[in-house]
């Protein structure tokens, strides 16, 4: 991704400049070709400008959740979006937000609609939340989408926070066992050492090993340390070769624990975009090409843009949903049951909320297990550690 600076020229005559967040330079020209402008000229921003861009904290769920709930009841109320969003760049504190508030200020003002406003600052706003507008736009339903919009962030805000609350004690244990391995080896084992020395007694397999990474962590700290890091900047690099994602988001499928967990999660976020895209008058071909790209996995993307190729020749949606093998089997059985029924929007959301609880009782029981799992693994280390000290006492005893 990339930002861009344009100039055009609108149908109207009317000379615009914005910038905009993009893969590439022909994404962007491609985008104002459907928006009809005549293009004048395109450049990247400067590393500077970038900088000065991006300094600012990440959007969260729970941000837009709130930005579409202020918006919603305000234009519920009768304002105009022109006016409401003035309204929410003074209130807003979200400093992200409020940048890209004050630029489509500016250009409401010079006559974009609110969809276009929000394409030009798709860096803080999602691609879904962008289309979902334009199609409220269009259907003359902007209130409703802004309301089930906020209703789905709040909804995905809530899932990371359990996740979040679920990680703080197993993170927490890993890290004590961390810290109290890393003490013990480096301040306790070198006082046992200088006994040891003195009784002139040949050292277990075990203490030997321990001792010799006891050395190690005091003479070569700075190469563990830079070997993290490199590790750490390798990972990075290596998450935008697609390859190396499509094999990571493989994993997430297939090992014992994940796959559940993945299954639930991605299951609940294609059930729910499918829901308010469809209630929102969105087709359906269109739909489904949107929720490929927020599933957040490749290889499930890639299955979904295989059911939109199949639904495009005229099948229905359940048969190939069924046949991707990855949702669980209510899902293709609502599905279809929607289709018959003609309520397909509703049915979805009523399966969301079935999935969302799902999700949040796996959450609890990988927790639960997880937790004791974490306990017994700390004191197996640390009991090694004590034990490799304890034994060369044995021999010392032994001697005498």
């Amino acid at each position: 991704m990339g930002i861009y600076k344009y100039k055009a020229i609108k149908q109207n005559g009317e000379t615009i400049e914005g910038e905009l967040n993009l893969k590439s330079e022909v994404d962007v020209q491609a985008y104002l070709k459907e928006k009809e402008y005549f293009i004048i000229d395109i450049k990247p921003l400067n590393d500077n400008e970038k900088f000065n861009v991006n300094i600012y904290t990440k959007v969260h769920s729970k941000d837009l959740s709130i930005f579409c709930r202020k918006l919603h009841a305000m234009v519920e109320s009768g304002l105009p979006i022109v006016t409401a969003v003035d309204i929410l760049r003074e209130q807003t504190v979200h400093r992200r937000i409020k940048i890209a508030l004050n630029k489509m200020f500016e250009d409401l003002q010079k006559g974009f609609t609110f969809s276009e406003a929000l394409g030009l600052q798709r860096d803080v706003f999602p691609e879904n939340m962008i289309f979902l507008i334009e199609a409220g736009e269009t259907s003359g339903s902007i209130d409703a989408i802004l309301d089930r919009l906020a209703v789905d962030f709040d909804k995905d805000a809530k899932i990371r926070s359990k996740i979040k609350s679920a990680l703080i004690y197993p993170i927490l244990l890993i890290f004590m066992t961390i810290a109290l391995v890393t003490f013990m080896i480096i301040f306790i084992l070198p006082k046992f050492m200088i006994m040891f020395d003195r009784s002139d007694v040949d050292l277990p397999a075990m203490t030997q090993g321990i001792v010799n990474i006891s050395e190690s962590l005091k003479n070569y700290w700075y190469i563990y340390l830079l070997g993290i890091l490199g590790i750490y900047v390798l990972v990075k690099v290596l998450k935008k070769a697609p390859e190396f994602r499509k094999y990571i988001d493989r994993l997430k499928l297939e090992l014992p624990g994940l796959r559940k967990y993945n299954q639930l999660l991605i299951t609940t976020r294609f059930t729910r975009t499918l829901s308010t895209m469809l209630y929102s008058g969105v087709p359906l071909l269109n739909s489904l090409e949107n929720i490929s790209r927020a599933v957040g996995n490749v290889v499930v993307a890639e299955k979904i843009m295989e059911v939109t190729r199949d639904v495009r020749r005229g099948s229905d949606l359940a048969t190939p949903i069924k046949r991707m093998d990855f949702f669980p089997r209510m899902v293709d059985s609502m599905i279809n049951i929607g289709e018959e029924s003609g309520t397909l929007d509703d049915i979805l959301l009523k399966t969301t909320s079935y999935f969302d609880d799902e999700l949040e009782t796996y959450i609890k029981k990988m927790t639960t297990l997880f937790e004791p799992l974490m306990i017994v693994v700390m004191g197996v280390v640390v009991g090694t550690i004590v034990i490799a000290m304890v034994l060369p006492m044995f021999e010392i005893m032994n001697t005498v």
